[in-house]
C-alpha cells in the first residue's frame, strides 16, 4: 500500500514537471508583433509624415492593401490610407494628417484583420494664413485668418517595386566591301580594250583596201 502511494505522487510529481517543462518551451517561428511608427512624431493640421510599419503579414491576394491606416482624435475616427506589406518585414510611405485636426494629442492606427498597433501624435497649432486687403486711398494691411478643409486624401502605401534593369544591345552594321565593284570595273576595262581593238583592226583594213 504504501509503495502504490508513493508511485503515485512520483507519477502525479513527473506529470506536473512535464506541464512546466512543456509551458517553459517558447513557440518557435513565431512572427514578432506588428509595430507601426511615424517621423516626424508632431505636426500641424494637413502636415504630411512618413510612416513606417513592420512585422505586418501580407494581404491575400483577393484582399489588397488590407491594412487600414486611421487617425483618431477626441473619439473621431479619419481613414488616412491603406497598405499592404507585400511580404516586406519593414516599409515606409507618407500620409497626411486630416486638415479638420486639432491641436492636441492623437492616435495613428495601423491595423488588418491579423495585425494590429498604434502610435501617439501630437497635432500642432496651425500658423495662421496672412492675407493682404488693399484699401484704396490708404496702405495696404495685412489680416490673419485661419482656414481649414476637412478634405482628407487617402494614400495606399506599398513596398516599392524594383523592375528589372532594362538593357539595351547595339547590332552593328556591316558596311558592304568595295572589292564587289571589282568585277564590274573588269569587265568595263575589257570592253574598252574590245572597241580599241575593233577601232585598230578596221583602220588596218581600210589601209590594206587604199593599197
Amino acid at each position: 500500500m504504501i509503495r502504490r502511494r508513493f508511485a503515485l505522487r512520483g507519477g502525479a510529481l513527473l506529470a506536473a514537471a512535464a506541464s512546466a517543462a512543456i509551458l517553459s518551451v517558447p513557440t518557435a517561428h513565431a512572427q514578432n508583433a506588428a509595430e507601426v511608427s511615424v517621423n516626424p512624431t508632431s505636426g500641424p493640421p494637413a502636415s504630411k509624415v512618413t510612416i513606417t510599419m513592420t512585422n505586418y503579414h501580407p494581404c491575400a491576394s483577393d484582399s489588397q492593401n488590407c491594412i487600414i491606416i486611421d487617425f483618431v482624435q477626441a473619439g473621431k475616427t479619419t481613414r488616412i490610407g491603406t497598405a499592404d506589406s507585400r511580404g516586406s518585414t519593414e516599409f515606409s510611405g507618407t500620409v497626411s494628417i486630416p486638415p479638420s485636426a486639432t491641436a492636441g494629442a492623437a492616435t495613428i492606427h495601423a491595423f488588418s484583420t491579423t495585425d494590429d498597433a498604434t502610435t501617439p501624435f501630437t497635432v500642432t497649432a496651425a500658423p495662421p494664413a496672412t492675407t493682404t486687403t488693399t484699401v484704396p486711398g490708404s496702405s495696404s494691411s495685412s489680416s490673419s485668418t485661419s482656414t481649414s478643409s476637412s478634405s482628407t486624401t487617402l494614400t495606399t502605401v506599398v513596398p516599392p517595386i524594383t523592375e528589372p534593369p532594362t538593357t539595351t544591345t547595339t547590332v552593328a552594321t556591316k558596311k558592304s566591301s568595295s572589292h564587289s565593284d571589282v568585277p564590274r570595273y573588269i569587265a568595263v576595262i575589257l570592253v574598252v580594250l574590245a572597241a580599241a581593238a575593233t577601232a585598230g583592226v578596221d583602220t588596218y583594213t581600210r589601209r590594206l583596201g587604199r593599197l
